[in-house]
């Protein structure tokens, strides 16, 4: 799809990058050198392309009015994968890495997009997705899965230079700094082809009731979409961080709104050390989660890759979003529950 870049009523800024700058850059790219694991596990099936898609709201359907998203689980959902360009913003050229050739610069941004969503009718909130450093959203398959089963629509890009199918990603964690404005852009997109008459996704998004999500460098993104000035998105009602970090960006990171989070993470990770959630989850307002994965490493808890934690994950991020974009506040209990298995998991809340 071409899209026509980011229209005027997004609710958020765009980041500036000036020369001064470039000491932070390349801080970013020290720090997430140590982020490679993420990319160790499998990859999964991908879906077809499909290349057309709406660019604006003309001809919008009515609104319809939201549906209970607990009730009548597990929903049947559908899988596709969508094209979007954003011709606004450029992809900056990647750098070597493994004797590998690095992406040349391109004027625009390519976001290849996997979007799960609920066969029943809409509409129902949305879930944005953000993989790590060499992560990819195939990786994903059976934690989208889960939250498309549970009546929620997930919408996953692959960022142009940090995916696994990019040659020398290894190098280009730089890219950072674009990533909350690629979920922003994507974000546009799914919205306006679920008011547009004809549209698979047509009048299956609820635009009030919006999440984000992310792993490790995905996480750094989600951390700046909530919680930086630099791209704070506040059409974002609520966050999960899995195994992330409050990376430099242009601006400081700051919690003086109250965006409900949960953080999962893991206290063997040794990619991005436990104590960063631990950090995060003391300057977050309430509500906020912090589950902490005993034994729990980086990428495989949430990854496609078999681990002890996947079930608590599933369970815990589907009553997060219950009980935050679903409204059904009555699954804070068991979120309290599900997040705390004996030998495997704890939960903190605040």
């Amino acid at each position: 799809m071409n899209g026509p870049g980011i229209p005027a009523t997004s609710r958020r800024r765009q980041a500036s990058r000036p020369g001064v700058l470039l000491g932070s850059r390349l801080l970013v790219l020290t720090v997430i050198m140590a982020l490679a694991a993420c990319a160790q596990s499998t990859e999964g099936a991908r879906g077809p392309a499909l290349t057309d898609g709406p660019t604006n709201t003309e001809g919008a359907t009515t609104l319809r009015t939201p549906v209970p998203v607990v009730a009548g689980r597990p929903n049947q959902f559908e899988h596709q994968q969508r094209t979007f360009v954003d011709r606004v913003r450029k992809t900056p050229a990647g750098h070597p890495s493994g004797g590998s050739t690095p992406p040349a610069e391109k004027p625009s941004r390519t976001l290849v997009t996997e979007i799960y969503y609920p066969v029943s009718p809409g509409p129902r909130p949305l879930i944005m997705f953000s993989h790590g450093l060499g992560g990819h959203p195939s990786k994903f398959t059976k934690l989208f899965s889960v939250w498309a089963a549970a009546g929620y629509v997930v919408v996953a890009p692959a960022f142009p230079l940090t995916n696994s199918d990019v040659p020398g990603w290894l190098a280009d964690g730089f890219d950072l700094w674009d990533q909350p404005r690629d979920i922003s852009f994507v974000l546009d997109q799914v919205l306006a082809a679920s008011t547009t008459p004809g549209d698979p996704l047509e009048g299956r998004v609820d635009p009030a009731r919006l999440g984000a999500a992310g792993l490790s460098l995905g996480g750094a993104t989600t951390f700046a979409l909530g919680f930086n000035p630099c791209c704070r998105d506040d059409r974002f009602r609520a966050v999960e961080i899995l195994s992330g970090a409050m990376l430099p960006m242009p601006d400081a990171y700051t919690f003086e709104v109250s965006v409900p989070v949960l953080i999962i993470h893991g206290d063997k990770d040794a990619s991005l050390p436990y104590s960063g959630a631990v950090q995060a989850f003391g300057l977050a307002k309430p509500p906020k989660y912090l589950v902490t994965l005993i034994g729990g490493t980086h990428a495989p808890p949430y990854e496609d890759e078999p681990s002890p934690h996947d079930e608590l994950v599933e369970r815990a991020t589907v009553d997060f979003w219950d009980a935050y974009l679903a409204g059904e506040t009555d699954r804070l209990a068991e979120l309290e529950r599900d997040a705390a298995v004996d030998g495997l998991s704890g939960i903190q809340a605040g």
